[in-house]
């Protein structure tokens, strides 16, 4: 009798093994890549902060405008220049050197 009771109690608990080998990998996967990344993008948030600054453009601004860049390979698109006209070219080469990339024409 002392069996069949261990052997009731272990069904009431489900095997959980796959979903913990879940949550470990996304874990490992957070840890590993996904932490490194969002701070190498804070940090070029913080260098091109004083660029967007002096011309102007703070706060949410200067959020949506990290935002566009990032999207679009640190370019600033034609059709996106009237939302930001206060980003001339040369405030433009400062962000790309800000990034560490080459100025483009």
């Amino acid at each position: 009798m002392g069996n069949e009771m261990s052997v009731l109690t272990l069904c009431h608990y489900p095997d959980i093994t796959t979903y913990t080998g879940f949550v470990y990998g996304a874990a490992q996967e957070a840890a590993l890549s996904d932490v490194p990344e969002e701070q190498a993008v804070l940090a070029t948030y913080d260098r091109m902060e004083p660029v967007m600054a002096g011309a102007g453009i703070t706060g949410a601004r200067a959020a949506l405008l990290f935002r566009v860049l990032k999207k679009n390979h640190w370019t600033l698109a034609a059709h996106q220049r009237a939302l930001f006209p206060d980003v001339t070219p040369e405030v433009q080469a400062e962000l790309r050197a800000a990034v560490g990339q080459a100025p483009r024409d």
